[in-house]
């Protein structure tokens, strides 16, 4: 079975699938992320939770929207 990665973004309330690495980089404290999608692009400024359930592990965190 295939492991995913997601981030769901607060307040915004998306859930987004990230690649391993960029979800990597994504749970680290200091990490500076951007996550592109065609809503808009969200940068992940902190209040990060983690927690895997089976194959899938999650990222939740604070965004605010980039302007365009």
């Amino acid at each position: 079975m295939k492991h995913t990665y997601w981030v769901i973004l607060f307040p915004a309330g998306i859930k987004v699938q990230l690649t391993k690495d960029k979800y990597e980089v994504a749970v680290k404290a200091d990490a500076d992320v951007t996550v592109k999608i065609p809503q808009g692009d969200y940068k992940i400024t902190g209040n990060k939770r983690v927690f895997s359930l089976g194959v899938n592990s999650f990222l939740i965190a604070d965004c605010k929207i980039q302007p365009k």
